[in-house]
């Protein structure tokens, strides 16, 4: 199904978890479509720069100005000890695939 979205929208990466909710990176924000239809944007204390999910995983992995986060049941938290570099996708599992200088 598609349909004209009303409003400011610019959108840098889409993801849709396992709960098929679709997940966008929203001009440094993150916005959500749950399967029943519902919508939001949620505030969230750092800048989101990319989103990446499985469709076998309910995680979300966020990419943000202040490293990388992950979302899952409903909880945001930031994870520790992450390579730097850039969230390039997710194995078919749900893992998260960094890509920086010492390789992937």
């Amino acid at each position: 199904m598609a349909y004209p979205r009303n409003g400011e929208f610019d959108v840098s990466s889409l993801a849709v978890d396992s709960y098929g909710t679709l997940w966008a990176a929203d001009g440094g924000g993150l916005w959500g479509r749950w399967p029943d239809t519902t919508e939001e944007t949620l505030d969230l204390p750092f800048e989101i720069l990319d989103v990446a999910a499985s469709d076998r995983s309910g995680e979300l992995w966020i990419s943000t100005d202040e490293g990388l986060w992950l979302h899952d049941a409903g909880i945001f938290r930031p994870l520790d000890g992450t390579p730097s570099g850039s969230l390039v996708g997710i194995d078919s599992v749900g893992r998260a695939l960094v890509a920086g200088d010492s390789g992937l």
